[in-house]
């Protein structure tokens, strides 16, 4: 894989007037360019939440961070905060002078000191538990960084990803149940498997950043004739959600991890995280989801 090498030139701090923010499309914010022209930028929808159905006609100034000029995170203007965030940001790129670091368009982290974890994820041996070491540029905005975070990641065939979450273990639990922590990935591909938004979403990803040539295994000829239709992404929302596929958790994240391993551009790999992320949290559902014992319940008369 070919992680995205960071470059602290490309961090900045600045200010813009900004009208309202949105969180479609994952997040988006409206500022006053050049001429008053109004722009659009996107950025983490976490960041947009308290402005949620506020417009500001004059203009709200805002203190953002920008990789490569794109918005990273943005507080409101204030003299003090944006004095204290400017310090932080040349204080940290002082820090990290000379020290290999990549960034993955949310987490600057490094490779050199990364560590396998002892904890199996399956019993095929084929995925491992990596710990990355880094740091999320956005906390300048209201602190300094003097500590590094650590973050899980998957090592797979020698291949590591970006890092994907604060803590995977926590975080399967989480999401599905998961008892099994000696293999947690084999609990999970036991009573779970993808469903059929999962796939379109995936080949979507896929097929707009790395041909259509790459979406061949997930065969969607095959569902085409299962729902009688070529037009799949028009399946009602229900019918994609509560649709189990033969597709396996670990398919997802070995599909995902192969997507990292071919990545050579920033794009690229921002946006395979972000489909990994997005299916593994919302699009893998129980095999039994529509059995006829989840949905129907015997009651026995009372006398």
């Amino acid at each position: 894989m070919k992680h995205h090498e960071f470059d602290a030139d490309k961090l900045k701090i600045t200010t813009f007037e900004m009208y309202n923010a949105s969180i479609v499309e994952g997040g988006r914010i409206y500022v006053k360019g050049i001429g008053d022209v109004k722009v659009m930028m996107p950025v983490p929808k976490i960041f947009c939440n308290d402005f949620r159905g506020m417009y500001f006609q004059d203009g709200l100034k805002i203190t953002a961070m920008l990789y490569d000029d794109e918005a990273l995170g943005f507080i409101r203007y204030d003299e003090v905060d944006h004095k204290n965030a400017v310090e932080a940001l040349t204080k940290f790129k002082t820090r990290i002078l000379n020290s290999e670091l990549f960034f993955d368009g949310q987490i600057i982290y490094g490779l050199d000191d990364y560590e396998t974890l002892p904890e199996m994820l399956d019993n095929t041996e084929f995925f491992e538990h990596v710990k990355l070491y880094g740091y999320e540029p956005t906390d300048l905005l209201s602190r300094t960084i003097d500590e590094y975070r650590t973050y899980s990641a998957i090592k797979c065939k020698g291949v590591i990803s970006p890092p994907l979450w604060d803590d995977m273990i926590s975080t399967l639990t989480r999401l599905y149940n998961v008892t099994d922590l000696n293999l947690p990935f084999k609990s999970i591909d036991d009573s779970y498997s993808c469903n059929i938004q999962g796939i379109l979403k995936v080949c979507d990803m896929s097929s707009q950043y790395f041909g259509a040539n790459t979406i061949e295994c997930f065969d969607l000829p095959y569902y085409m004739l299962v729902f009688k239709t070529v037009n799949l992404p028009a399946l009602p929302n229900k019918t994609k959600t509560t649709s189990v596929t033969g597709t396996k958790y670990t398919d997802m994240i070995a599909f995902h991890m192969g997507k990292f391993n071919i990545s050579e551009t920033f794009e690229q790999i921002k946006a395979v995280k972000h489909s990994l992320k997005y299916i593994t949290s919302y699009c893998i559902i129980k095999n039994d989801v529509l059995d006829l014992s989840k949905i129907y319940r015997n009651y026995e008369q009372v006398a």
